[in-house]
């Protein structure tokens, strides 16, 4: 619930949002469309950028949370499959080594790799140029420096929160 969800999670997400928030940056970038938006005195940043980055710091911790579900519900029907282990006995034992630290820090992980990813996303999707290709460079960047990024602060800000 610590390691694996916020980061396995972030970096699906990184291949799937990211990428798409950047392509459609991106394409808006070449097809001078954020040019029209500030003709019309209309900020991309506060339009585009913004709401996009708070869906993500929102929508990615619920989604670690959905995935410790998953994961904690696969773990249990597999140990029951494989092992014979009751339902009681699984839940009481996992009940006693829960540690709402656990929970605690694999949110606030998952938080920061909301914001990493749609932040690069909007980066790279802004700064696309050379049309079709350029918004696929933008997309690859986007994908690979994120990933990069989430692997990195996933040390980081474990080394903060629980002093490795």
């Amino acid at each position: 619930m610590i390691e694996l969800a916020p980061v396995l999670t972030a970096l699906v997400l990184t291949g799937k949002v990211g990428a798409s928030i950047a392509a459609e940056i991106g394409t808006m970038r070449v097809s001078e469309q954020l040019d029209a938006l500030k003709s019309m005195n209309i900020d991309p940043h506060e339009f585009l950028y913004m709401p996009r980055i708070s869906a993500g710091i929102i929508a990615f911790p619920l989604i670690t949370v959905f995935a410790d579900a998953v994961g904690i519900i696969c773990a249990w029907y597999f140990s029951w499959l494989r092992y014979g282990i009751h339902h009681y006995t699984f839940f009481n034992n996992m009940r006693s080594y829960f540690e709402p630290a656990d929970l605690i820090g694999g949110l606030a992980k998952s938080l920061v790799f909301g914001f990493i990813i749609t932040t690069f996303s909007c980066f790279h999707g802004n700064r696309c140029t050379g049309g079709a290709e350029g918004v696929g460079r933008a997309t690859t960047l986007t994908v690979v420096y994120s990933a990069v990024a989430i692997l990195v602060m996933d040390f980081m800000v474990a080394w903060a929160l629980f002093g490795i």
